[in-house]
């Protein structure tokens, strides 16, 4: 079999799983995180973890052992992924200073949950494995590749 074919299997067989995994566990995943540690945030972003084994298994299928960060993108200074992520939203937070009243209530576990888990895991899974491993892996190339996986997030989701 092709090498590019069984990437593509290896990757809708790991993302198939981890979608079921996350909507039929993740909430009792949390619940009993929370119930460990009473902390809601801490809990929501070790559920995530967990419900993403079988992606970091396919991940690991994939690609050699060494290079697990690489595939999934993770090789790179944080320090400038967080950077580039606060130049390209500040004109969001500038906008919403000037409609929007500020927030004095924002809690700990909001910031963990809505901003740092959210953002990192939707990019960590879909753009990372579902967009990053056939674009490395495969020999789709840009279009296909972002074309598989907006296909694929797109299915799984109806």
């Amino acid at each position: 079999m092709n090498k590019s074919i069984k990437v593509l299997i290896t990757i809708l067989i790991s993302f198939g799983l981890y979608f079921v995994f996350d909507d039929v566990l993740f909430k009792e995943i949390r619940k009993w995180l929370f119930d460990l540690t009473n902390q809601l945030g801490i809990s929501h972003i070790l559920s995530y973890l967990i419900t993403g084994i079988p992606l970091f298994i396919g991940t690991l299928l994939i690609g050699k052992r060494m290079d697990f960060f690489q595939n999934l993108g993770l090789d790179k200074s944080i320090v400038k992924g967080f950077l580039f992520a606060l130049v390209c939203t500040l004109p969001m937070y500038i906008g919403y200073s000037i409609i929007f009243e500020f927030n004095s209530n924002i809690k700990i576990n909001t910031i963990l949950i809505g901003v740092i888990s959210a953002g990192f895991f939707e990019e960590l899974y879909y753009r990372g494995f579902l967009f990053g491993l056939p674009f490395r892996k495969t020999k789709l190339g840009f279009i296909l590749s972002v074309f598989f996986g907006a296909l694929y997030f797109g299915f799984l989701h109806l």
